[in-house]
């Protein structure tokens, strides 16, 4: 992926899906509790005033994991820098539960694609529990079409994910149904080679 197509904001912004109220919308896990307070165990840290970005590129996901996910986070950032909102990285922060956390109080995690999006995703406990308490203010953030060649670039942030797409539990929560432009969400494209 070239970093400079994300120096420049999106060419096109879409919504999808129907815009839901906080009644309309109730989880789709089978016993799912509804409280926006509802922990799981013990609570997670707190993210770390001035970010906490990873210390060097050899991290658990790889060199090129770590590529896609920094591109994501400048994007992330040019687009909220717009909106009078900063950005502080903290995937070098365990167990917080999200990859960035900004100056409204809102939680992002990122999920990089260098092709199109899976038909699942997978979130840790610590970003499922995070997703479930913070509800409407934590957002997944799905980037695909990162490789050069592979698309669009997108960014695709779908607020309260685990309460708008279908959840698996096992040992990780695995959102189905990511691909469903059905669901509500925000959409940010740049032209790219098709």
């Amino acid at each position: 992926m070239d970093v400079v197509v994300f120096d420049v904001l999106p060419g096109k912004v879409t919504r999808t899906g129907v815009p839901s109220t906080p009644d309309s919308n109730s989880a789709r896990t089978p016993g799912a509790r509804r409280s926006a307070h509802h922990r799981h165990g013990t609570p997670l840290p707190q993210p770390r005033p001035g970010g906490a970005p990873p210390n060097s590129k050899a991290s658990p996901l790889g060199y090129e994991d770590h590529d896609k996910e920094e591109l994501v986070i400048q994007a992330l950032r040019r687009i909220l820098q717009e909106r009078g909102v900063e950005l502080e990285d903290q995937r070098g922060a365990s167990g917080v539960g999200a990859d960035a956390y900004d100056s409204t109080g809102r939680y992002y995690e990122i999920k990089a694609h260098g092709c199109a999006v899976p038909g699942e995703l997978s979130l840790t406990r610590s970003e499922f529990v995070r997703a479930w308490a913070e509800r409407e203010n934590y957002t997944l953030v799905i980037a695909s079409h990162l490789e050069k060649g592979a698309g669009k670039p997108t960014l695709r942030m779908v607020n309260d994910p685990v309460h708008r797409f279908e959840v698996e539990l096992p040992t990780e929560v695995r959102l189905k149904g990511v691909r469903d432009l059905s669901v509500e969400s925000t959409m940010h494209e740049w032209p790219g080679e098709d």
